[in-house]
């Protein structure tokens, strides 16, 4: 794993420095939530913002979002943290929702 994710064996990271990552991706994906289950289809018309920003911010928070998982998993390895392969499960399936959503948004802009 710690090929795929390129990371440096004479690398050392702090498991603090990790854990930093972890929670940025994380928030980075729960404002992404927010936005695409909450505020884009209930409080978005409400307000009068157009619909059609809906799917470009999608695919802006969605690259955002990846980018964040895929450094925090960088991480997690470089640090040998003990949950590393429990997080990169999760991330796992986390990034392959995002790759979903990002097609979807991506066929909405397009169509």
């Amino acid at each position: 794993m710690r090929a795929f994710l390129r990371v440096d064996d004479d690398a050392v990271v702090s498991p603090e420095s990790a854990q930093s990552a972890f929670q940025t991706s994380m928030l980075v994906s729960s404002i992404r939530c927010t936005l695409t289950y909450v505020i884009l289809p209930f409080i978005a018309p409400l307000i009068g913002v157009a619909a059609s920003i809906g799917e470009p911010l999608g695919i802006a928070v969605a690259l955002i979002a990846m980018v964040s998982i895929t450094f925090s998993m960088r991480r997690f390895f470089g640090s040998d943290h003990p949950k590393r392969w429990q997080y990169a499960a999760v991330a796992s399936v986390m990034f392959c929702f995002l790759i979903y959503l990002l097609v979807n948004d991506v066929i909405g802009v397009l169509t």
